[in-house]
């Protein structure tokens, strides 16, 4: 190595040192008041040459050593030049205001180049600011080789064992720099890119002076964003919750106010090996610190202005979510020229993150590097346009308003729907094309349902028909199918209830019979009770009036039972075998009941005749008790018979609704 390598080399181990970079003492200076050569006066010359060979080893085990350490480290001193690294003692001589920390760690292939463009448009000599890079070194670092650095800029190595906030603590903590002579102190990591500055931006006005002018005696940390996105302490999920909005640590600034409540809070500038320890003591821990001294923080994030973040009804902001990852800034992206400072690393760019895209495109702009006839579009024009293809297929044409975009755009062709809607998602909308649809992403236009029929109440009553619903006409096949699906349930639906109509109207006639039969058999007991004695026949012929009564009311059920069907019927609607069953359902029941009536009336008439001769009270009591079974039978079959009768009515109504809206519906068609 020359002497100007070694002469560097001495520098850069004496920067570690806050006397050395503070003062800029020499390292020259005879340290015990030893004369050139190093002889002490009168000494003697054998001690001379001892010296001189102590010296000599000495000097051969330090390049040794610092081979050693330049070999293996990634930080190579070697590329920064002597106008940097010279001249410390006006590192923090009280000209600056504000000084920067910015902590480099080479781990990724884009932070070099964020570093790079931070030196070529975030410094200047004279801005007013101090600037101190903290290179990291050591596992998982890349090789690292700074420029040429300013007389503002000074470098120092330190091991990459820390996150941001460790490392900002190291430099302030173990004397690197003396922050006591700065009015502000702005924090900064090498992960993003920046600052992004409009070309409207004033001369004047320094980077640094966004954030600065914002810190005021309310107001002690300021950052580019602040996210409300939750961490649980050391990273276990079920464990405890921290949920403070916070300024994200890869850009903040404070005063000397706020820098000292980081200081008292004891474990906001601490080095930590796990990240979890990290974002929830640091990166969360210093915006609690503050907001619990009373303090607010701010943001460069135009959503967030003026909000008091102090009010914990605000600490949910953004849902949550971390506005950083693609769209969940509220949907869109933060743009460079909103925060100043943004995020570039390799992966982002790989996945197309449009911020990070965003700010590589601006580093050419603003360095010129592009060809001004040039459009990168058009290299990936299929690309882009298939993302907004996809999105509007899956939208579909259901609510585009077709007449509209013919209207608005009357140079195209005479088309169909089906060609107008594939000319707009394949060229239409990526050519700024007027259109429009009838109603919002999401929404449904095609036929609903038709709710359900209300119960009937208790009194058999038929509710009236529900009005068929406002159908829209269908513009897609899809809602067509839909259409005749609902159709053929409809028609389904009304079969059922018409065979159920007739099958109760069935159980009606059998009740019927029944009471037929009972009658009959009353007129035999008559008989067998003439045969026996004329004391029975008095019992008899209770017996067979109360038959004949019941008989009676069962008639009149199923007169009922057929008047319901035949008011059914009135309705319209129900399909043609249903008509059939029910009238034939109804005869039957009439001819039962006819039938029941003449034979209850021939048995009264006998029994008349045969009351006056049958007086005994034995056989009254058993007259009783067979008249007793038979009412018993008969009230049973009877309320069978209202029971159907009263189903039947609510199925033909269900089945005349169902008809008239699959009615409604053919008609529409």
């Amino acid at each position: 190595m020359g002497k100007h390598t070694a002469s560097l080399g001495e520098q850069a181990a004496a920067s570690h040192f806050a006397d050395n970079m503070e003062s800029g003492r020499g390292r020259g200076e005879g340290a015990n008041g030893r004369g050139k050569g190093g002889r002490k006066p009168g000494g003697k010359p054998g001690g001379s040459r001892l010296g001189r060979a102590v010296a000599l080893l000495g000097a051969a085990l330090f390049l040794g050593c610092y081979a050693l350490f330049t070999s293996h480290t990634t930080f190579s001193i070697h590329s920064v030049p002597l106008s940097g690294m010279h001249g410390m003692h006006r590192f923090g001589d009280g000209t600056a205001h504000t000084l920067i920390i910015y902590v480099y760690a080479h781990t990724d292939v884009e932070y070099e180049e964020n570093l790079l463009y931070f030196l070529e448009f975030g410094v200047q000599p004279g801005d007013g600011c101090d600037y101190l890079i903290v290179v990291q070194e050591g596992k998982g670092v890349l090789d690292t080789k700074l420029p040429p650095l300013p007389d503002n800029v000074h470098a120092v190595p330190h091991t990459n064992e820390c996150f941001d906030w460790g490392t900002f603590g190291w430099a302030i903590e173990k004397g690197v720099v003396d922050t006591s002579r700065y009015t502000y102190i702005i924090f900064l990591n090498s992960s993003v890119r920046g600052p992004f500055l409009p070309s409207y931006w004033p001369p004047g006005l320094h980077w640094s002076q966004v954030l600065t002018q914002r810190i005021t005696a309310d107001t002690k940390l300021v950052g580019a964003t602040i996210s409300c996105e939750g961490a649980n302490q050391a990273g276990v999920l079920t464990g405890k919750m921290r949920r403070n909005p916070h300024v994200q640590s890869y850009v903040v600034a404070t005063d000397q106010v706020g820098l000292g409540l980081l200081q008292q809070d004891g474990r906001v500038l601490s080095c930590y090996k796990s990240i979890h320890d990290a974002i929830w003591y640091a990166e969360m821990g210093s915006s609690a610190a503050i907001l619990g001294a009373g303090y607010n923080i701010d943001s460069l994030m135009l959503r967030y202005q003026g909000v008091d973040w102090r009010l914990k009804h605000n600490w949910g902001c953004n849902e949550g979510i971390n506005p950083y990852a693609e769209y969940m800034y509220d949907g869109v992206n933060i743009s460079p020229f909103e925060v100043m400072f943004v995020k570039v690393k390799e992966f982002l760019l790989e996945a197309g993150w449009m911020t990070a895209s965003s700010a590589k495109k601006y580093t050419a702009w603003v360095r010129h590097e592009t060809n001004l006839t040039a459009n990168e579009y058009t290299l990936k024009r299929t690309m882009l346009r298939n993302m907004k293809i996809l999105n509007m297929r899956a939208r579909g044409s259901a609510c585009f308003d077709f007449e509209f975009y013919k209207a608005h755009n009357p140079d195209l062709p005479v088309w169909g729907p089906e060609t107008i809607w594939e000319h707009f998602v394949t060229s239409g909308q990526h050519e700024g094309r007027v259109f429009r649809f009838r109603c919002k992403a999401g929404a449904v236009e095609w036929a609903k349902p038709p709710p359900p029929p209300k119960p009937l109440p208790p009194s058999l009553s038929r509710p009236p028909l529900l009005p068929p619903p406002s159908l829209p006409p269908p513009v897609v096949a899809a809602a067509a199918l839909d259409q005749q699906t609902g159709l053929q349930q409809h028609a389904s639906a009304a079969e059922q209830a018409a065979a159920q109509a007739a099958a109760a109207a069935a159980a009606a006639a059998d009740a019927a019979a029944a009471a037929q039969a009972a009658a009959a058999a009353a007129q035999r007991e008559q008989a067998a009770a003439a045969a026996a004695g004329g004391g029975s026949q008095q019992a008899v012929a209770a017996e067979a009036a109360a038959a004949g009564a019941t008989a009676t009311q069962a008639a009149d059920v199923g007169q009922g039972a057929a008047a319901g069907v035949q008011h059914a019927e009135a309705g319209g609607g129900r399909s043609a075998a249903a008509d059939t069953a029910s009238g034939a359902d109804t005869d039957a029941v009439q001819q039962a009941s006819d039938a029941a009536l003449q034979q209850a009336t021939a048995a009264q008439q006998q029994v008349t005749d045969a009351a006056a001769q049958q007086l005994a009270a034995q056989q009254q009591q058993a007259a009783a008790a067979a008249t007793a079974q038979a009412v018993d039978a008969v009230q049973q079959a009877v309320m069978a018979t209202q029971q159907q009768a009263a189903l039947a009515v609510q199925q033909l109504a269900q089945a005349e609704q169902a008809a008239a809206i699959a009615g409604a519906e053919q008609r529409r068609r």
